[in-house]
């Protein structure tokens, strides 16, 4: 080996160095990790006999600063060994810290720039230690454990799973070079959330994104994007196939070319949300596509909000071919027939699996049946959630037919619905009942028969725009503070007659009540009508009621 080459050797050894900011130990002796090989050395003393003393050690650095430190491995092993026994303590404590620092750290820069804080040590420099090359800023200094890459993934994971991946990627890519490298790992870009302005919400920039981050997303929300276009859109389609929800809600230039290439490309979709798009996007041609050819996959449809041709055909495609469905949206629709023709029974045996069905602020027509095919129909026996208006009651009836699981039930609005078809439903455990400006309200007996039914079980009650006697009022509320263990947290009077000694008896007897909504409720004093929320500021209202009395 020439003394020239040596010393080209070491000078870019030299220079990675200086460039990268590696730190490696300039001999032996102030290596611990170091262990000499025995077969190199000899080999190393019987091919230099005859070289120089200069040349032999300039060798000799070569091989030291070339070598392979043989605990990294090791240690390596190690961590991920640790890791995988379950303590995770040390991960999430660095998680935790480096996502409050990098949150931080974009406050104090905003702010100093405003004035509003003064950093007295605007002079000092601080490092922000990773492990790797530093980065220096004028804000507080915050102390990271020298880990390897693989354990520094596992730490992005974790921050990413608690927080998502924007911001936090966007500002820790900026930290060094390897968390540059490190924020592009496709496993940080499974789900995204682009909906919240952290980004500009452009074509340009869904493209780049689909190259260079999202070849792998699983999940996306591109909501409010009202500036997204077809060719954009299709692209990404193009770019992401392992696509299994996509939020599509407000975004008004997509056609049905953009719904068609997601029927397309994107075969394990299961989550779809196209509300409040054009009327194209929603044409009968391109949501028969996406029952089609997704049928078997599709989970949750939400196509509230939008204005609808020829649904008819939809619907019964989506019967034919949807039969894992787990949640329909067609909540303030508007049909072209006027009214949503809906078999009842039919989409009961079709969609066995619904947990979800909201129908509110939509007319629903439903083609009368027998008694005897009432009965037989299985019923949604997996149903959570109802929400349904502007509808007869014996649609109410045949809905709620065999909902033993029933948790969600909204009938705001509903002027037609009879209490006994409530007393009748076989659910035995709402938790949340929604019965503002419902018909529900006019028969207070009912009312009260209603909440003996669920009290044990009700955790949110909305009454709002009640007008009814005060004592009708205070008759239904007792009913649920007889009950010692009634579990209510939330209670909404909101535009009702409801008078104080009713808010005193919800308020002393109410003993998990946190939220207690009295926006525009008339009978009640000043600063007492708006929204209170916390146990605190209830048992200061109390208060102020009982000296007010």
């Amino acid at each position: 080996m020439s003394e020239r080459y040596v010393d080209h050797v070491l000078t870019k050894i030299n220079r990675r160095n200086r460039k990268f900011g590696d730190e490696w130990p300039s001999s032996d002796s102030e290596d611990p990790d170091y262990s000499p090989d025995q077969s190199s050395k000899n080999t190393h003393d019987s091919e230099s006999g005859g070289s120089t003393d200069v040349e032999e050690d300039k060798c000799h650095s070569v091989k030291v600063t070339l070598k392979r430190k043989r605990t990294s491995t090791a240690r390596t092993s190690s961590h991920m060994k640790d890791l995988d026994h379950g303590s995770n303590t040390d991960l999430h404590r660095t998680a935790g810290t480096l996502l409050s620092h990098v949150k931080n750290n974009k406050c104090h820069k905003k702010s100093a720039k405003r004035g509003k804080i003064a950093n007295p040590n605007k002079t000092k420099k601080s490092t922000f230690s990773t492990g790797c090359s530093t980065h220096s800023d004028n804000t507080s200094s915050v102390e990271c454990p020298h880990l390897p890459p693989e354990l520094w993934l596992k730490v992005f994971q974790s921050v990413v799973r608690n927080a998502g991946p924007l911001p936090f990627l966007c500002r820790a890519a900026k930290v060094c070079r390897s968390w540059h490298q490190l924020c592009s790992h496709p496993s940080l870009w499974y789900i995204v959330d682009l909906s919240y302005g952290w980004i500009k919400s452009t074509d340009a920039t869904l493209l780049w994104l689909s190259q260079h981050r999202l070849a792998h997303c699983r999940e996306i929300s591109l909501a409010g994007w009202k500036k997204l276009t077809n060719s954009a859109f299709v692209e990404f389609c193009q770019n992401s196939p392992d696509l299994c929800s996509v939020n599509l809600s407000m975004c008004g230039k997509l056609t049905s070319l953009a719904v068609t290439a997601l029927a397309r490309n994107c075969s394990h979709l299961k989550d779809l949300d196209l509300s409040s798009v054009s009327a194209d996007a929603v044409s009968a041609q391109a949501l028969k596509q996406i029952t089609e050819k997704l049928g078997p996959s599709l989970k949750s449809l939400v196509l509230s909000g939008n204005c609808f041709k020829g649904f008819n055909s939809v619907l019964n495609s989506l019967m034919d071919h949807c039969v894992c469905l787990e949640r329909l949206d067609l909540s303030n629709c508007i049909f072209s027939t006027g009214a949503l023709t809906l078999n009842i029974e039919r989409l009961q045996t079709s969609c066995p699996s619904l947990q979800i069905l909201q129908l509110t602020g939509c007319q629903v027509w439903a083609p009368q049946v027998s008694q005897q095919v009432q009965e037989k129909a299985p019923g949604f026996t997996k149903l959570m959630q109802l929400g349904c208006s502007l509808s007869a009651n014996d649609i109410f009836k045949r809905l709620l037919h065999n909902a033993k699981q029933l948790k969600t039930l909204d009938v705001r609005r509903s002027v037609s619905i009879l209490p006994k078809t409530l007393l009748e439903c076989a659910a035995c455990d709402v938790e949340e009942l929604f019965l503002s400006e419902s018909s529900i309200i006019n028969y207070p007996e009912m009312l009260e028969h209603l909440f003996i039914k669920w009290r044990h079980s009700l955790r949110s009650l909305d009454l709002g725009g009640t007008i009814s006697p005060e004592e009708h009022l205070l008759a239904a509320i007792s009913v649920l503070a007889e009950f010692p263990a009634s579990p209510l947290e939330y209670l909404d009077f909101a535009g009702s007659s409801v008078t104080v000694p009713v808010v005193r008896l919800a308020l002393q007897k109410l003993k998990h009540l946190e939220t207690l909504d009295l926006t525009m409720c008339r009978a009640m004093p000043r600063g007492t009508k708006c929204l209170h929320q916390g146990r605190n500021i209830l048992n200061k209202l109390l208060k102020n009621l009982q000296m007010a009395a």
